[in-house]
């Protein structure tokens, strides 16, 4: 009988290698190999979590083999993607069980869901980072935070006045690093002085404040003291928005590089190195700065790879957005789809013309396909030779679509596990029946007959969550 040569390797090494791993794909890697990994698996106890945009399949096997005490970060989402995963979340585990928990994200999560995990945080009294990311934080003011928290971030919140954020910092004396962001803030926030004040204690302080400023230099000058400058905390101001860099300077570049006209920083570097989505509107590329860390491409034309090689590094494109008629071979197009780190492909333009010039190819890396509202996939659409190209599809964004195609790329992409169909050919009467009980539009696909789902139906979308049976 043949040993696994796996089995000769200490626990130790495999307890370093899970840690360049999340969860589930530990799980998803290293699962039922052999029976001596397996018991690794039940012994190691620094499993990092994350729920956001997880496939239902993944979700439910992490639920189901690992414990609560195992895991050390934990991030839950109640985006259209992962509809009701904290309600489902909590019905297998209480947070107070996580006991060796130090860092927690919630993320659009629902107010019912969020008070009954806040409340019960409070019981752990362990040192760990709180994220709280477009969800309501008024909880918080009836609410126990818990006192050794050192880490506190505050996402997509309306701000009015400083008093909520001075009473919550002034009652967390160990936190060191605070992240605010801003919806809606009062202008009277944007002060420098005001906030050397209540942040003095901090090792970091990143802010962004969305809102309109008349005079900006009387306000980046309160930006300027020798507390922030010791602290070495710039900030920028751009588009409307007061901002920390680099935390917060501009990710996205549109044809030419433009460093914001009004910023504290020292130089331009703190910019280019943040920029990680470029935007080409045209085949001629002439640019003067390195774009290191690129990793969303949006081009309107077939660009050359060597021209591209001259700014970013094709290699680190994770995401490709196509957004030009398809009139010809796409020779240039083709070596950016094969690139093995993408993941992601966006079609902007006409589906029907790609498809045609990708005829009889296969993209076995794409993981994530979207494609706009702006054209119709009626019942001649080629469903099929749309799967065969990208055989391996696991999440999928379709706008205006019909019933029948849903049905079709449902049990054509066999690998799909989160989908989102803008369905805009039913009824008044059926939009309301589908609110109440989204699964009937669902009821004629053959895969979800073998499968567990979970579906939302929404201002015209039908989110589905599938995991296999």
């Amino acid at each position: 009988m043949h040993r696994c040569l796996l089995d000769v390797l200490p626990t130790e090494l495999f307890y370093i290698i899970f840690d360049y791993f999340s969860g589930h794909e530990i799980l998803t890697i290293f699962s039922n190999v052999t029976p001596y990994i397996n018991k690794i698996l039940l012994s190691y106890s620094n499993y990092q979590v994350n729920f956001k945009s997880i496939l239902k399949f993944d979700f439910d096997c992490v639920c189901q083999q690992i414990r609560p005490d195992q895991i050390v970060s934990l991030t839950l989402s109640d985006a259209d993607d992962t509809a009701y995963q904290s309600e489902l979340f909590l019905s297998h585990f209480q947070i107070e069980s996580f006991t060796r928990l130090r860092s927690l994200t919630l993320h659009n999560v629902e107010t019912k869901s969020l008070l009954i995990i806040l409340q019960q945080i409070c019981k752990l009294n362990r040192n760990f980072r709180l994220s709280l990311e477009n969800c309501d934080i008024k909880p918080l003011a009836s609410i126990q935070i818990p006192f050794q928290l050192r880490y506190l971030k505050f996402g997509d919140s309306h701000l009015e006045s400083i008093n909520d954020i001075e009473y919550v910092l002034l009652n967390l004396p160990h936190l060191k690093h605070f992240e605010l962001h801003g919806k809606k803030v009062n202008p009277g926030l944007a002060n420098g002085h005001l906030w050397e004040n209540i942040t003095s204690s901090l090792a970091t302080f990143n802010f962004i404040f969305h809102l309109r400023i008349t005079e900006i230099e009387p306000i980046l000058h309160s930006f300027r003291t020798f507390f922030w400058s010791e602290k070495r905390w710039f900030v920028a101001y751009e588009n409307d928005r007061l901002f920390t860099v680099p935390r917060f300077a501009n990710d996205r570049c549109i044809d030419n590089f433009q460093s914001p006209v009004y910023s504290t920083a020292l130089d331009d570097k703190i910019f280019t190195d943040s920029i990680t989505t470029l935007v080409l509107s045209q085949s001629f590329v002439n640019f003067q700065q390195q774009l290191p860390n690129v990793r969303t491409l949006q081009i309107a034309s077939d660009v050359h790879p060597h021209h591209l090689s001259c700014i970013i590094n094709v290699k680190r494109v994770e995401h490709l957005i196509l957004s030009f008629p398809i009139l010809q071979p796409l020779s240039n197009i083709v070596h950016i789809l094969n690139i093995y780190g993408l993941r992601e492909l966006s079609i902007m333009t006409n589906p029907f013309q790609l498809l045609e010039q990708l005829k009889g190819m296969q993209f076995k890396n794409i993981r994530t396909l979207t494609m706009p509202s702006a054209f119709i996939f009626d019942d001649h659409y080629p469903v099929e030779q749309l799967c065969f190209i990208f055989p391996c599809v696991q999440r999928l964004r379709i706008d205006s679509i019909n019933k029948a195609i849903m049905i079709r790329m449902i049990d054509g992409f066999i690998h799909l596990s989160d989908a989102s169909f803008c369905l805009k050919s039913f009824s008044k009467r059926d939009q309301i029946d589908l609110k109440v009980k989204p699964e009937w539009a669902l009821y004629e696909v053959r895969r979800l007959k073998c499968f567990t789902y979970t579906c939302r139906y929404e201002n015209s979308y039908l989110h589905v969550w599938i995991s296999e049976q």
